[in-house]
C-alpha cells in the first residue's frame, strides 16, 4: 500500500484468522458464554457476513477483531501478525492493528465537515500523514462513495445514507488490512438500506479490501456475501456461499435463518420415504430409517385446483391468503398440519376456501435425523 490511491494486493491470502476464540461475559451471578471455540478464516478482497440474532455473539466476535473487547481464550492474526494469543498473554491495541471500523450509529462527529471527518483518522491516527497527502486520500476516498463536492457540508446536514457513506469513506481512507461493520444499515428506511447497500458492496470490492460485516438480516447477508457464516449460541453453525446455505443447510438452525419454512415431523421408513401428518412423502435422500425433520420452503410448493397425479401429492383446503404484493402468501391444511405456499402471480378461480391440489418436489425437501 501507500500513495495517494487505493491499492490491495489481488493475492488470495488469509487476511483474518480466529483460532479456538472464547469469551464469557457475567451478568449478575450467572456467566454467559458470547463465544465459544470460534474458527473462523477470511480471505483477502471477501466480504465475509456474519449473520444471526441478537445474542447470538457476532458482534462481540468483531469487536473481538477489533482489539475492542478481550477474549478469553484463542488467537486472532490479521495477516501473518498476531494480534491476541491468550498463551502469549499478547493483546495489541484496536490503533495498532490496521482495520477500519464502521459503526451502526454512524460515529460522525456533528461539529465537523465531511471533510474533517474523513481526515481525522488521518490527522490524529497512530500515523500521522502529510497535508497535502490528507488532501488526496480524503478525496479519493469521498470520490469512492460518491460524495465529491460535498467536502465542507456540516455533517448534521447530510441525510442518514450520506452519513453513513461518510463513515464508510473514513474507514477506508486510511487503507486498512480489514473493514469491520457492525450492523450498518439498521438505522436507514427500507429504501436507502438497499441504496446505501449496493453502494457497499460495489465500493468494497473495487478497491478490494478484505471485510467482516455483521447483520441479523438475512435479506442484507445474502445480497452483500461472497460467504457467509450463520451464528447462534455464540458458535459459527455453518459456513458458505448464500446460494448452498439456503439451498443445503446442514441443520435446521441454518435452514431457519433464511426465511420462512415449513416443518413436519415424520419418520422415515426406508431411504428416501417419509413418514408424516400429511401422509407419504418421497425425498431425493433421507436417512434410512428414524426420527425425523423435514422442511419445505412455501415458495418450493405449488398448488393446483385439480389432482395431476403427480409423486407427493395431497388434497388440501385454502384457509386464507396473506397479500404481499409481489406474491401472496397462501394457507392450506392438510389433515392436522398448516402449511403456507408462496404463489407469484393469479391464482387458480376457485383457491379461495375450496380444495386444492398442494405438490412437493422431492429435490426440495430437506430432511435432518433427530437424535
Amino acid at each position: 500500500m501507500g500513495g495517494g490511491g487505493f491499492q490491495w494486493a489481488l493475492i488470495k491470502v488469509v487476511v483474518i484468522t480466529l483460532r479456538q476464540l472464547d469469551k464469557s461475559f457475567s451478568v449478575k451471578k450467572a456467566t454467559v458464554a458470547a463465544l465459544r471455540e470460534v474458527d473462523l478464516k477470511i480471505e483477502s478482497g471477501e466480504l465475509f457476513v456474519l449473520l444471526g440474532p441478537s445474542g447470538s455473539g457476532k458482534t462481540t466476535l468483531l469487536r473481538c477483531v477489533a482489539g475492542l473487547e478481550k477474549p478469553d481464550a484463542g488467537e486472532i492474526a490479521l495477516g501473518q501478525r498476531l494480534v491476541f494469543s491468550s498463551k502469549e498473554r499478547l493483546c495489541v491495541p484496536p490503533e495498532e492493528r490496521e482495520i477500519g471500523m464502521v459503526f451502526q450509529s454512524y460515529a460522525v462527529w456533528p461539529h465537523l465537515s465531511v471533510f474533517e471527518n474523513v481526515a481525522l483518522p488521518l490527522t490524529h491516527g497512530i500515523r500521522r500523514w502529510d497535508p497535502s497527502m490528507v488532501k488526496e486520500k480524503v478525496r479519493s476516498a469521498l470520490s469512492l462513495v460518491q460524495l465529491e463536492g460535498l467536502e465542507e457540508r456540516p455533517a448534521p446536514l447530510l441525510s442518514g445514507g450520506q452519513q453513513q457513506r461518510v463513515a464508510l469513506a473514513r474507514a477506508l481512507a486510511v487503507e486498512p488490512k480489514a473493514l469491520l461493520m457492525d450492523e450498518p444499515l439498521s438505522n436507514l428506511d427500507a429504501r436507502l438500506r438497499e441504496e446505501v447497500r449496493s453502494q457497499i458492496r460495489d465500493v468494497t470490492k473495487k478497491v478490494g479490501v478484505t471485510v467482516l460485516y455483521v447483520t441479523h438480516d438475512q435479506v442484507e447477508a445474502m445480497a452483500l456475501a461472497d460467504r457467509l457464516g450463520v451464528m447462534n449460541g455464540g458458535r459459527i453453525l455453518d459456513v458458505g456461499p448464500p446460494q448452498a446455505l439456503y439451498e443445503h443447510p446442514a441443520r435446521p438452525e441454518v435452514a431457519e435463518f433464511f426465511g420462512m419454512i415449513n416443518w413436519l415431523d415424520g419418520r422415515a421408513v426406508e431411504r428416501g420415504r417419509i413418514e408424516t401428518k400429511i401422509g407419504l412423502i418421497q425425498a431425493s435422500s433421507s436417512p434410512p430409517s428414524g426420527a425425523v425433520k423435514v422442511g419445505i420452503r412455501p415458495e418450493n410448493l405449488r398448488l393446483h385446483s385439480a389432482p395431476r397425479g403427480e409423486a407427493n401429492e395431497f388434497r388440501g383446503q385454502v384457509m386464507g391468503k396473506v397479500y404481499l404484493g409481489d406474491h401472496q402468501l397462501w394457507k392450506v391444511q392438510i389433515r392436522s398440519e398448516l402449511l403456507m405456499v408462496k404463489v407469484v402471480g393469479q391464482p387458480e378461480r376457485g383457491w379461495l376456501g375450496g380444495e386444492v391440489s398442494l405438490c412437493v418436489p422431492r429435490d426440495a425437501i430437506f430432511v435432518f435425523s433427530i437424535a
